[in-house]
Formats: structure tokens, sequence, C-alpha cells
């Protein structure tokens, strides 16, 4: 093989991977639209009631594109679940408390912890009322998201809150009911302030994460 060869088979090459490159750029691109698409229309009208024509419209596709990268409308949904954990749960799970010093006082941490992950699932309340809605009824299309992810996920959040029974922040207590409580305090602040502003609201995010902070670490009881 002469060196020109060589040259035009490594020319070829190179273009061969930038095509495939941008092809699957595109790919990406356009599964992404329909996912976001789904996530309007079922946030929207329910999945019972959300179409797959009207979900391919919206992303710009038509309906046979949409079954080509999907499968069906329940592998749809399938695929929503990946994209819940991938944008709520994985990044609530991040232990927040990289971001502080080592003179960072719990108060400070779990705030900081807490205005984070609000911040989070307010971005992705259409994805979280599709799963708090659709979970129960459809748990075949949620199964990898309830019976892997959400388990493995919650036990190291445990594991987290643990680490801070053993530090004397919390009192020892079960883990699971301090995630369940953490989270729940989180999700209630985001749900009660967008079906009721002008009732929920109180100051600003890094102030109703103080607040909630502190209402997580110290309760409410006035301890004499």
């Amino acid at each position: 093989m002469n060196l020109t060869t060589k040259k035009v088979e490594s020319a070829e090459q190179t273009a061969h991977d930038a095509l495939f490159d941008t092809s699957a750029r595109i790919s990406n691109k356009k599964r992404e639209a329909m996912l976001d698409a789904a996530v309007l229309i079922f946030s929207r009208d329910g999945y019972d009631g959300g179409k797959t024509l009207e979900i391919a419209r919206e992303a710009g596709v038509s309906e046979a594109t949409l079954f080509k990268y999907f499968g069906s409308k329940h592998g749809l949904l399938s695929a929503l679940s990946e994209r819940i954990v991938d944008r709520i749960f994985r990044p609530y799970l991040l232990t927040a408390l990289e971001q502080s010093g080592d003179d960072t006082s719990p108060e400070q941490a779990i705030a900081s912890i807490m205005q984070n992950r609000i911040r989070i699932i307010k971005e992705n309340l259409p994805l979280l009322q599709i799963l708090l809605a659709e979970a129960p009824r459809n748990p075949v299309a949620f199964s990898g998201l309830l019976e892997q992810a959400l388990p493995h996920i919650f036990t190291l959040a445990d594991s987290f809150h643990e680490t801070h029974m053993h530090k004397g922040v919390y009192r020892n207590l079960d883990p699971r009911l301090v995630s369940r409580t953490f989270l729940s305090l989180m999700l209630g602040c985001v749900a009660l302030s967008s079906i009721m502003p002008e009732q929920f609201q109180f100051g600003t995010e890094a102030s109703e994460a103080e607040m909630l902070a502190d209402v997580f670490l110290n309760g409410v009881g006035n301890h004499i």
C-alpha cells in the first residue's frame, strides 16, 4: 500500500467518523425533542389522554419516527422514567456538602443541599407530575426506576444521613425515615408553592431553604 492510498483511506475514515458523529447527534436531538414533547403532552393531558400523533407533531417528526425510536407509547413512557432518574434523582443524590468548607455549619450545609434540590425539582416539575400520576398505574413502564434505580439511590441517601447521625448532627433515627422526611419537605414546598404561591412562598429560594433546614434539623417543638 503506497502513501497516497493510505492518505485516501485515512481521509475516508475521517469523513466516515464525522458523518457518524453528525448522524448520532441528529438522532439524539430528535430523541430528546420527542421526549420533551411527551413531557409536555403527558403532564398536560395525562398518559391516557396524550396522543402519540400529537407528541410527534409537537416534536416536529412523523408518528412513524416516534415509533421507530420508542416502539410504542408504553416505550415512550419507559424512556421518560430514565429521564426522571437522570434529571431528578441522580442530581438529588449528589452530596452537596462538597460545596461547603470545613467551617460550614450543619444548618448552612443542609440549607445549601435543600436550595439546590428544590431548584432541580422546580425545573423538572412536569416530569415529577408524570411519575406521581403514572407510576402507580403503569408499574411495568417504571419498573427499572422503581425496582432498581430508586432503591439504589435511596440506599445511598440513607448512608448520607446515617453519616450525619454518627457525627452527632442528627438524632439516632431510622435512616430511611430521615431520607423520606428530607425529600418530603422539599416536594411539599415545591408542590404547595406551585399550586398556591400567594399562601406558601416565604421569601427567596435561599431563605426558604434556610427555614426548611431549620425545621428539618431542629423540628417545630419548643425544647425547653
